[in-house]
């Protein structure tokens, strides 16, 4: 007895439609009305990390957000035991950029098929200002008076 295809059809990106037939044993499945043998798309992202020597591929769900691919690559990041070490792994201390010469980094709840069509980021820590630091800073200027003068010198 000859086994009978399955003609399936998939969307590709730009939209077409191919047939491509399957066989599951001998019986005939349409792979579009069955969810669990349809596949999620995934993407190969390479990411460099601020420091580091050569990027990090990562294969992710195109559904994943910014984050998600913030914790896989500092994950990878550290099982592989890259240098230089990371003192700590926490993915809420790190920002995602699209190159290391963009200053914008991308918001952490966007979504990986969103981005575009870039496949390479830069993974860098953030740069962190302390406030206590600038409260103390503009109250010793309020004290000393300076802050006075060079408004008297304006008038």
């Amino acid at each position: 007895m000859a086994r009978q295809p399955v003609v399936c059809y998939r969307r590709h990106l730009n939209g077409e439609s191919s047939n491509s037939v399957e066989l599951v044993g001998r019986q005939a499945i349409n792979l579009e009305t069955v969810p669990s043998a349809r596949m999620p798309m995934k993407l190969l992202l390479n990411v460099n990390v601020e420091g580091s020597f050569g990027p990090i591929p990562v294969v992710i769900h195109a559904e994943e957000t910014v984050e998600g691919l913030v914790k896989a690559v500092i994950e990878i990041y550290v099982k592989e035991k890259r240098r230089p070490l990371l003192a700590k792994s926490d993915h809420r201390l790190f920002e995602l950029h699209y190159s290391t010469f963009s200053l914008d980094s991308l918001k952490m709840e966007e979504k990986l098929m969103n981005l575009g069509n870039s496949r390479k980021f830069y993974l860098c820590r953030k740069k962190v200002v302390a406030a206590i630091t600038c409260k103390k800073e503009a109250e010793t200027i309020a004290e000393s008076g300076f802050f006075m003068s060079k408004l008297l010198f304006l008038l």
